[in-house]
Parts: structure tokens; sequence; C-alpha cells
């Protein structure tokens, strides 16, 4: 079988001026857990990008 190169991009916004406390909870209760996850999978790389505050 063929092998292809797979990459898999995300896109995570925090308006400006967003409280820091928002962020934090955001962070821990989805970014983070996401990422965790999905570095460990191997099945290809990950980009994340962030914007905003």
């Amino acid at each position: 079988m063929k092998k292809i190169n797979f990459a898999f991009g995300i896109h995570c916004h925090q308006p400006v001026g967003n409280f820091d406390f928002v962020f934090d909870e955001a962070y821990h209760k989805a970014y983070q857990p996401f990422l965790d996850v999905a570095g460990w999978s191997g099945y290809g790389r990950i980009i994340p990008g962030t914007s905003g505050s």
C-alpha cells in the first residue's frame, strides 16, 4: 500500500482581552486533553495554531 503523509491542523481562538481565568479553564478542559491524546496517537503530525489572547 502506498504511504501518504498527513498533517492535521487545528485552530484554537481566544478573544483578545479575554479574562486569564477563562483562557486557563479552556486550556485545561479542552486544549490540553486534546493535544495529550492526539500527540501520542502516532497517526501523523499535528499543527496547532492559536490566535487572540
